[in-house]
């Protein structure tokens, strides 16, 4: 197992002892999106994981196309943030994603094959 992530002053310390890789977060920037791209497939290509668990934002929209292209299994989990209304990872993930969970039973009524897994701590 290994973690995809974007750079934050708690992330090293949080990850400490396990393996895991920075990638660009191109959050509201769409020229930063082909860096992104480039990175997860670089990383993609380097693991080629047979399952990718996402939750949330769009630093991981690469990462779980790039897998679906390549057949690995996408679960995505709908942020917990998100209580009545989906975010817009999560709508467009709906579509690609194996399995869709949803942390507030609320949600299920934007997402009807979504899955309720409950709150994650």
């Amino acid at each position: 197992m290994y973690y995809v992530t974007y750079r934050e002053p708690h992330i090293d310390m949080s990850l400490k002892g396990t393996e895991f890789y920075y990638i660009l977060n191109p959050h509201k920037y769409w020229w930063k999106y082909p860096v992104n791209f480039a990175q997860s497939l670089i990383i993609f290509l380097k693991k080629r994981p047979k399952f990718i668990l996402s939750t949330g934002s769009g630093m991981a929209l690469s990462t779980c196309l790039i897998g679906k292209f390549f057949g690995s299994k996408i679960i995505f989990i709908e942020t917990g943030a998100r209580i009545h209304t989906p975010s817009l990872t999560g709508r467009f993930m709906y579509h690609f994603s194996d399995l869709f969970i949803v942390q507030w039973e609320s949600l299920q009524k934007q997402y009807p094959k979504a899955l309720f897994g409950g709150l994650l701590f």
